[in-house]
C-alpha cells in the first residue's frame, strides 16, 4: 500500500500493470484499493474504465475502493451511472451499502 500513496505516475503505472496482467483474489483487491488511494485522476479514470469492463467480482471491488469519493457529487453520480449501467442488483446493493 506504500506504493499507492506515492504522488508518482511511474507508482501508479506500476500498479496498473500488475493489475492488467491478472492478479486474482486478495492480490487484485489490494491493487484496486491501491490505485484507488492514488486519488489522482488518472487512476480514477482506470477504475472507471475497468467498472465498465471488469466482471461482477472486480466491478464490486471497485466500487468499495472507490467509497472514498461519496461526498464529490459529480464522482458519485459517475460511479451511480456505472453501476446501473452494469445491471447486476448485487453491484447496486454494494453501492448503496458503501456510498449512502
Amino acid at each position: 500500500m506504500a506504493i499507492a500513496q506515492c504522488p508518482s505516475e511511474d507508482a501508479l503505472t506500476l500498479l496498473q500493470k500488475t493489475l492488467d496482467h491478472g492478479a486474482l483474489g486478495q492480490q487484485q483487491k489490494h491493487l484496486i484499493k491501491a490505485i484507488a488511494l492514488h486519488r489522482s485522476k488518472t487512476a480514477l479514470d482506470y477504475l472507471l474504465l475497468q467498472l465498465e469492463q471488469s466482471g461482477l467480482q472486480q466491478a464490486t471491488t471497485i466500487v468499495i475502493a472507490l467509497n472514498h469519493y461519496r461526498n464529490n457529487s459529480e464522482i458519485r453520480e459517475t460511479v451511480a451511472n456505472k453501476v446501473k449501467q452494469y445491471n447486476k442488483p448485487q453491484l447496486e446493493q454494494t453501492f448503496h451499502e458503501y456510498w449512502d
